[in-house]
């Protein structure tokens, strides 16, 4: 995936809170306000194009369940691999959430994720450069039969699920 995720989550959790104050607070705020849309990032990916994308506006977690179920495959996130900005965990703190909670869902961060064989791995650190954003493996995918499944070190794993924006419901 590009760049970070959970910025405009913790970025609209700071404009309503300016009492809170943590590193790199101007840079989550303008995240939220004015999204950074991946366009050179996209260009440099279809040059090679990704057997899947999608952008995580809809937050990470329900976003990368969209991209596993109309793929029909199986999918293990490795939560602790998640990008994640400055001053996200101590906003989050700040709100009393674990900071995953933004990063699996918090949405509106408009990051691409797309899935990619083992070879792209070779030329990631050049595409990233391309692409003036960093890239991050989160996780791998897996035959559907196997599941989809968020893992995070020393507890269980869970049911990878819808976290963010729910288009259908009734809030």
């Amino acid at each position: 995936m590009t760049g970070t995720v959970g910025k405009a989550a913790a970025g609209r959790f700071l404009l309503r809170h300016p009492e809170v104050q943590v590193p790199g607070a101007a840079a989550l705020a303008a995240a939220y306000r004015r999204p950074t849309p991946r366009v050179q990032a996209g260009q440099v990916l279809a040059e090679r194009p990704p057997s899947a994308m999608i952008d995580t506006s809809d937050g990470t977690a329900s976003d990368l369940l969209h991209l596993a179920e109309a793929s029909h495959v199986g999918v293990r996130l490795d939560e602790e691999r998640l990008p994640r900005p400055e001053g996200l965990p101590q906003a989050a703190q700040a709100a009393g959430l674990d900071p995953a909670a933004w990063a699996l869902g918090g949405g509106e961060d408009y990051e691409l994720l797309f899935t990619a064989d083992r070879e792209f791995d070779a030329r990631a650190a050049g595409a990233a450069a391309r692409m003036d954003v960093p890239l991050t493996r989160i996780g791998e995918i897996l035959p559907e039969a196997e599941g989809r499944w968020i893992y995070r070190s020393g507890g269980p794993r869970r049911p990878l699920a819808a976290q963010g924006w729910d288009h259908f419901s009734a809030k």
